[in-house]
Parts: structure tokens; sequence; C-alpha cells
């Protein structure tokens, strides 16, 4: 399915029950996501699962791509994505990812012949980029006709 060059780009969560969504991505087949427990069902992957996958996708693309400019054959690349929850300021977040390529190169490449991509394909990843940047996320409620800004409040306790 092709989308086109817009700069947006969306996601619809249709609520189902408890803390079950259905999920729906720019007309891709649906899929759930749920909370873990004692919230949610753990009857799908979770938002922070999503973000590990997100993460872990857009680092291999990126390192693919750069590995295609370098005309660095690869055979094979598993990615494995770990996320770490911590506190901070008393609440749940997400205080680290790692991800771990492990590529097999063709025709005798050794890591050496990967030192070019390593040093640029970092760069190309949007998700990770980003993340690390930090984003600004705008949150809005909609009842009826009515329109309203949700206000963060740092929460210093």
């Amino acid at each position: 399915m092709k989308r086109g060059k817009s700069k947006f780009f969306e996601a619809e969560l249709n609520w189902v029950k408890n803390f079950l969504f259905e999920v729906t991505v720019n007309g891709f087949p649906k899929f759930f996501m749920d909370e873990l427990d004692p919230v949610g069902e753990d009857s799908a992957p979770n938002p922070a699962d999503y973000l590990l996958v997100s993460v872990g996708g857009c680092v291999a693309s990126s390192f693919i791509y750069s590995a295609l400019k370098f005309s660095i054959p690869i055979k094979v690349l598993r990615v494995k994505v770990r996320g770490k929850y911590t506190r901070k300021k008393g609440m749940v977040r997400i205080g680290e990812i790692n991800v771990e390529l492990q590529v097999d190169v063709a025709d005798g490449n050794t890591a050496e012949n990967l030192e070019p991509c390593l040093n640029v394909f970092r760069k190309y990843c949007v998700i990770s980029e980003s993340l690390r940047e930090g984003i600004p996320i705008n949150i809005f409620l909609k009842v009826g006709e009515r329109r309203l800004e949700v206000p963060y409040e740092g929460n210093d306790s």
C-alpha cells in the first residue's frame, strides 16, 4: 500500500474493552494493543512493546540503507531490542532502550568492512533520533464539539 508524500501520518485506536484497543494505521490490517496485568489482560502487545518494535525496525532499516549505499552485501540481519522500565519522580518510565544488530555479511566481508556504515547509519533513523532529541507531545480532549488542550504539569514528587 502506497502512502503518498504527506508530512503527516496517522494511527487510530478504538477502545474495545478494559484496556484493549483495536488499532488502525493508514489502512493496513487492524491489530490490537493491551496493557499488562494487573490493569489490562496482557492479550496483545502493549504500547511499550510497539515502541521497541518501532525503534528496532527503524534502526535496522537505517542500517540496511547505509549498507546498500556503501555496497556492503548483508546476508542476514537479526535485531534484538530490549527496554528497561525505571522510576522517575515516582512514575514508571522507559529508562533505556538497547538495540543489538546481529549481522552476517556476504562474500567474505568482515566487521571492518562495515566501519564506514557504522559511522553514518544511526543519523538516518527517524525514530531513535527523534526520541533522543525529545518530541513535543500535545494532547487534546474532544467532547462533542468542544476541543480542550490538556495542559502538562510536570510531576516533581
